[in-house]
């Protein structure tokens, strides 16, 4: 077994080698998949692992070396300025003020800010059937990263728009810090650099360097608040296969679920249902009560003993969840077969940026909606090998695409209001 991890990770360093060698682009759709396939699978590394857990790991290592051969070069860099005016920035602050309301209105009925986080172990419970609400705050990190997109292509920018920016990003910060989600702040930091690179110029090393220390620092700070006050969340100790105990950190994500299901019988294959959930996730509770449990929720309460009575549930990840639904066989070919897929439809979405960038010279192109899309939408593909199926898509249609669709209209609304 050592052997074979010591070739694995040579596997890994000449993949990622081949990766910069290939394309100089830092956030080519592969870096991203090398990134979180070892962030979130480092317990490969280092761990006591069932071999068909290390097979896995193997054949999702290999669907990523597959992306590596399509996935195009970037060649260019940066886009044409664009004058933004007030209506643009209008549209991002009427779009979060709901959210910011939403938030201040939850700590007030909560009895006050310590109030308010000693009850956030219990949000998974206390926030249910309230997604309607919850959505208008979840949406200001895609506003804000649309919102610093304009600000950095807006040729016309001024002192003042820098200024009312700054101030949405407090805004953003707090609420991300009152939401207990490190996720929430993390992505959009990464998000920022990101679009800065492609909508701008090239980031340095140095830059990449200090913006993921930050990350690293914010995401340690969260997670010290929220087991200072009881978070009861994945990040704790439960009781896995047998009776041995397993700690479920970051590193782990992806390999603690293939442990447990590996390790035990099957049981009744769900047939695809949690996928299903997608779909009846959109009905508001109060009118669909019995919806369709997500793979998270089934694993955790069919493999993992319901370790949090319903107050948190276990990521599955795509072949754990494939493996729920279809049984071990064929759920193990299911599961891989979904990165695959999605790993070559991030690859082809980023030939469409470098295409969009091309045509971006003569001043169409890439918009800075469009490109926000594209990072969430690759951040997405990338979470579905240790994330679970429903949990990754609703949260890129609510919480991304849906407050990028409403950008437009509601700055034409604000534009005609000017014009009369």
């Amino acid at each position: 077994m050592l052997e074979a991890k010591l070739l694995l990770t040579m596997v890994v360093v000449v993949l990622a080698i081949a990766s910069f060698l290939k394309n100089r682009d830092f956030f080519s759709p592969v870096k991203f998949y090398l990134l979180y396939s070892v962030f979130f699978y480092f317990g490969i590394f280092v761990d006591d692992v069932l071999e068909i857990t290390l097979a896995v790991y193997v054949f999702l290592i290999g669907c990523i070396a597959i992306a590596l051969v399509l996935e195009p070069r970037a060649t260019s860099f940066g886009v044409v300025g664009r004058n933004h005016r007030w209506w643009k920035y209008s549209a991002i602050w009427a779009l979060s003020l709901p959210g910011i309301v939403t938030k201040v209105t939850f700590v007030v009925i909560a009895g006050g800010f310590i109030e308010y986080v000693n009850s956030l172990a219990y949000r998974v419970v206390d926030w249910q059937g309230k997604g309607y609400i919850v959505i208008w705050f979840y949406i200001i990190p895609a506003l804000n990263l649309v919102y610093f997109c304009y600000l950095i292509t807006d040729s016309g920018r001024s002192r003042l728009k820098m200024i009312l920016y700054c101030f949405h990003f407090l805004l953003f910060v707090a609420i991300g810090v009152l939401t207990a989600s490190r996720s929430y702040i993390a992505m959009t930091l990464v998000g920022m650099i990101v679009c800065y690179s492609y909508l701008s110029r090239r980031v340095r090393v140095l830059t990449l360097i200090a913006v993921a220390a930050s990350v690293v620092l914010m995401v340690g700070f969260l997670g010290a608040v929220r087991n200072l006050y009881g978070g009861l969340d994945s990040d704790s100790l439960y009781e896995a296969a047998g009776n041995s105990e397993l700690e479920v950190t970051h590193f782990r994500y992806g390999t603690i679920p293939l442990e447990i299901v590996f390790s035990q019988p099957d049981r009744e294959p769900k047939l695809g249902v949690t996928y299903l959930s997608l779909l009846t996730n959109y009905i508001p509770r109060a009118l669909y009560p019995e919806k369709l449990d997500t793979g998270g929720i089934v694993f955790t309460r069919e493999y993992a003993g319901d370790q949090w009575g319903g107050l948190s549930n276990l990521a599955t990840g795509t072949v754990t969840e494939a493996v729920v639904n279809f049984g071990k066989e064929f759920g193990v070919i299911v599961g891989l077969l979904l990165n695959l897929v999605f790993f070559l439809a991030g690859v082809f979405l980023y030939r469409n940026l470098l295409s969009r960038m091309r045509s971006d010279l003569t001043g169409r192109g890439l918009s800075p909606e469009w490109m926000v899309g594209y990072y969430y939408t690759i951040i997405a593909f990338a979470r579905l090998s240790f994330s679970e199926f429903t949990d990754v898509f609703q949260t890129l249609i609510f919480f991304c695409v849906l407050p990028i669709a409403l950008v437009t209209p509601v700055s034409k609304i604000f534009r005609s209001f000017g014009s009369k």
